[in-house]
């Protein structure tokens, strides 16, 4: 993401500084969202299960694709996220690694 689209525009003096205030912070909110629906990724996931003196005993490698989607019907923001696990590293059974 730019730096800049967060940027702060200077306040202008005409009008309520509220609705002012009020109205740019809603096109930053839009504008953000429209960016965010686009967002697909790759997580990497470490775990490590410590035993009594600190040494790791049991250790898991995952990786996932990330995809973050958004609609907006009605009025109303639906934000779905998917995580699928990378087809050359399935995902296991995290209960091991689980206390």
């Amino acid at each position: 993401m730019s730096s800049r689209a967060f940027a702060a525009r200077p306040v202008r003096a005409a009008g309520d500084p509220l609705e002012d205030l009020l109205r740019r912070t809603s096109d930053q909110v839009s504008s953000y969202l429209d960016r965010i629906s686009e967002v697909s990724c790759s997580e990497r996931v470490l775990q490590e299960k410590l035993g009594d003196k600190g040494k790791t005993v049991e250790k898991e490698e995952s990786a996932f694709n990330y995809l973050i989607m958004l609609s907006s019907a009605s009025g109303d923001v639906n934000l779905v996220e998917s995580r699928l696990a990378e087809e050359d590293k399935p995902a296991k059974n995290f209960n091991a690694l689980c206390s």
